[in-house]
């Protein structure tokens, strides 16, 4: 589903709230998801909202609020539902840096751009990582084809970094 490529499937709720407030501001409808006293008041405008932020969910998710819900019941219901806080955040910054792998990923430029992102989120919420620790699951999460590209790493006997994987020559 989704709308401009915005598509809320329980995964990442933080991206999702953002990449939806810009879509409603691009349509100005972002007043619709405000509370008191900026909320919006035109029926139009809440309908036209309700109904984008709908479509941008996934199925499984929708029945989590009710067919007439207003913007901001529903806003409030995926907030409530879905954004982590605490060590859930954390858990989910974590878990996302270590589950990217370079198999689903259409170029090693995205496959690093995605663990680049993640490191970045993970720093955000708190979760320092050494650039050396980045730099192990970069290579453990490359595949079986980039076995004598990790091996050469590993014994070179010099600190594997984020700019030395980089370098490495594993591009496409």
């Amino acid at each position: 589903m989704g709308q401009e490529g915005i598509n809320f499937d329980k995964l990442d709720f933080s991206t999702f709230e953002k990449k939806m407030a810009a879509y409603l501001r691009t349509k100005d409808l972002y007043k619709c998801v405000l509370p008191a006293p900026q909320t919006e008041t035109n029926e139009d405008k809440l309908s036209r909202a309700a109904g984008w932020i709908f479509l941008a969910c996934e199925d499984h998710i929708t029945h989590h609020f009710g067919k007439d819900d207003s913007p901001l019941q529903i806003w409030e219901a995926l907030r409530k539902t879905f954004a982590e806080t605490g060590q859930g955040l954390h858990l989910q910054a974590v878990m996302t840096l270590s589950h990217i792998y370079r198999a689903d990923c259409v170029s090693n430029d995205e496959y690093v751009g995605r663990l680049m992102e993640a490191w970045r989120r993970c720093t955000e919420v708190g979760i320092k990582f050494k650039n050396n620790i980045v730099a192990l699951f970069m290579i453990g999460n490359l595949g079986p084809q980039y076995e004598s590209f990790r091996q050469s790493l590993i014994g070179s006997g010099q600190t594997i970094t984020v700019d030395r994987v980089k370098a490495g020559g594993f591009w496409d």
